[in-house]
C-alpha cells in the first residue's frame, strides 16, 4: 500500500489506538469546502477552530470571545466516522446500492460484533493524500486501519491528535470519502452518497458533504446545539466547569440558569467541548479550516 500522510508518521502500537501527531499533515493537499477564517466582532481578530472528538465524531467549535470574556458567537457541528458511513443498511442496501454482505461479495464487507456489516475497504482524501482503510472486526462494531510497512493507524480512535480531527474533517467537507472495490486507491464504487437506499432520500437536501454533517442529518441534535449556542452566547464563561450542571425537568440548568437546552442532549459533553475553544488564547490551533457556519 502506498505511503500516505495520514499513516506514514505514526508510531507502532499494536492493538491499540494511535496517537496521531500534529506533524502528519505535512504535505498533505487538503481541500477544504468551508468558508474563510471567521473575522472576530472585537477588533478584526481572526477566531481559531479546535476540534475534538465526542462518541468518536470529529467535532469543529469556534468561540468568539471579547477581552472580558463575554461570549460574541460561536459555532459547534460535527462528522461521523466511517463506522456510521460504510455501514450496510438493513441487511442488504449500502446507498443506493443492493449488496448481498452474506454471498457472492461477501468478500467486499466485514461483519462487526453487532452482526451489522461493513464496507470492507474505503479511502479518505484524494490524490497524494489519499488514505486507504481496511475493515476488520472490533467490539461490538468493525474499525477501519491502515497499514504501512510498520505503522499503524484507526478509525474511529479517541485518541486521534487534533491535526488529524482537522485532516478528517477538511476531507468530510470536501466529499472526500469513498467506498472502494478493493484495497487499491480510487477503484470507488460508484454509490449515490446522498441516498438511504434506492428510492429514499436521506434527507432534504442531501449532498455528499452534508450527508454525514450531524446538524444536517439529526434535526434533534441541531435543535440541542442551537439552544446550547443561544444559552452561552453574551455570558462569560469562566468557571463554569465548576457550574452544577444537571438535568431539571426537560431541560439542564447550570447553577441556577435554566439553560433551555434540551434534556434530552448532551449538553454537558458538548459544553466542555465549548469550554476548550473558549479557553483557547492561540490562533494557531488550525490554519485551513473556519467557523463551520
Amino acid at each position: 500500500m502506498k505511503n500516505h500522510p495520514l499513516s506514514v508518521r505514526l508510531g507502532v502500537a499494536p492493538a491499540a489506538l494511535l496517537l496521531l501527531t500534529a506533524s502528519v499533515l505535512v504535505g498533505c493537499q487538503m481541500v477544504s469546502t468551508s468558508p474563510a477564517r471567521s473575522v472576530s466582532l472585537y477588533e478584526g481578530k481572526t477566531v481559531p477552530v479546535v476540534y475534538d472528538l465526542v462518541s468518536n465524531n470529529v467535532v469543529a467549535v469556534s468561540v468568539d470571545r471579547n477581552k472580558e470574556g463575554v461570549v460574541l458567537n460561536a459555532t459547534l457541528d460535527e462528522y461521523e466516522m466511517p463506522t456510521a458511513w460504510a455501514k450496510v443498511t438493513g441487511t442488504t442496501q449500502l446507498y443506493d446500492q443492493a449488496v448481498t454482505p452474506t454471498g457472492a461479495q461477501a468478500a467486499l464487507f466485514q461483519q462487526g460484533g453487532d452482526g451489522a456489516y461493513y464496507a470492507k475497504n474505503i479511502q479518505i482524501g484524494t490524490g497524494t493524500g489519499a488514505v486507504v482503510l481496511q475493515a476488520s472486526a472490533s467490539g461490538t462494531a468493525v474499525a477501519y486501519t491502515t497499514v504501512s510497512g510498520s505503522t499503524t493507524a484507526t478509525l474511529p480512535a479517541t485518541n486521534l491528535s487534533s491535526a488529524n480531527q482537522a485532516w478528517y474533517w477538511a476531507q468530510m467537507a470536501a466529499g472526500n470519502y469513498f467506498i472502494l472495490q478493493n484495497t487499491t486507491a480510487d477503484n470507488v464504487l460508484t454509490l449515490d452518497y446522498t441516498k438511504i437506499d434506492a428510492t429514499t432520500a436521506a434527507f432534504t437536501g442531501a449532498t455528499k458533504i452534508n450527508r454525514w454533517l450531524k446538524s444536517a442529518n439529526d434535526s434533534a441534535w441541531k435543535t440541542g446545539r442551537d439552544a446550547a449556542l443561544a444559552f452561552v452566547k453574551g455570558k462569560v464563561l469562566v468557571g463554569a466547569s465548576s457550574l452544577p450542571l444537571a438535568h431539571s425537568g426537560a431541560t439542564w440548568t447550570m447553577g441556577t440558569d435554566d439553560t433551555q437546552v434540551p434534556s434530552t442532549w448532551s449538553f454537558d459533553t458538548y459544553l466542555a467541548v465549548l469550554l476548550k475553544a473558549y479557553n483557547n488564547t492561540t490562533d494557531s490551533v488550525d490554519t485551513t479550516t473556519a467557523a463551520t457556519e
